[in-house]
């Protein structure tokens, strides 16, 4: 599963992966549906955008990936921000 505010974003990934893993994969925006559908299904791979904004933080993917951490641990769930072009780090 691929949870991204951006439907371009989840639209790109999620064609990526389907190239090189054929696998079935559900996108949502919406970090709430994200966690029904977890609770509701066992995803081998959790891709989680970091800037989303959940439960009043810009940070709500960081928020979302704490909430699955019970069910499904560090190894299935990967937080991800993607920075623009012109960023240095200072």
């Amino acid at each position: 599963m691929i949870v991204d505010d951006d439907e371009g974003a989840l639209d790109l990934y999620s064609h990526l992966l389907n190239e090189q893993i054929k696998a079935r994969i559900i996108t949502t925006k919406f970090p709430s549906a994200a966690l029904k559908l977890a609770h509701t299904h066992f995803f081998d791979l959790i891709l989680i955008d970091v800037t989303m904004n959940y439960n009043g933080t810009p940070f709500g993917g960081l928020e979302l990936y704490k909430g699955l951490l019970g069910r499904y641990g560090d190894s299935t769930l990967v937080a991800y921000i993607v920075l623009p072009k012109n960023w240095t780090g200072e």
